[in-house]
């Protein structure tokens, strides 16, 4: 399918379909010359939120106690994050069926590929930081004052 096509099935834009593309969150898009290939597959969460599943998991299996009722998700939701997580092969296969709570989360191991995932994002996330700073760090303090001095001047002689 196109990203028009899988578009109008999510009732979303083309932006968020190639978002999610782009976040490894529908893993056998294929990019042919201009256009994607996509499978017809529902729609996908956020890399964002499928990392704050991933991160709530490894929680409660490190001994937190993290109340579910309020960390930014729904059980519903992350219920639907989980199930799409083990078809994707991130984690390990569990019985859904139930509620979602501790013992269950306890039972989930994250796979390679979902450690990858979630690992991708945070270096992406730290190559933007560490990008951003780099910029900032290399203008001198004389060449902000320079620039806003020039600024100054340009207002004053308008005026």
């Amino acid at each position: 399918m196109t990203v028009k096509e899988i578009s109008k099935k999510w009732g979303c834009s083309c932006k968020v379909v190639r978002d999610r593309i782009n976040e490894g969150m529908i893993p056998f898009a294929e990019k042919k010359g201009r256009f994607w290939d996509v499978p017809d597959v529902d729609m996908p969460p956020t890399r964002h939120k499928a990392k704050s599943v991933i991160n709530i998991v490894n929680q409660i299996k490190e001994g937190a106690s993290p109340n579910l009722e309020k960390v930014g998700c729904s059980k519903n939701e992350m219920k639907t994050v989980l199930i799409y997580l083990c078809d994707l092969g991130f984690i390990t296969r569990v019985d859904f069926t139930g509620e979602i709570n501790f013992e269950l989360l306890k039972q989930i191991d994250i796979l390679e590929c979902g450690k990858e995932m979630t690992n991708k994002y945070i270096k992406d996330k730290e190559i933007e930081k560490s990008s951003y700073f780099e910029v900032e760090a290399s203008i001198s303090p004389k060449v902000r004052f320079g620039i806003s001095e020039k600024i100054k001047q340009n207002i004053n002689n308008n005026n």
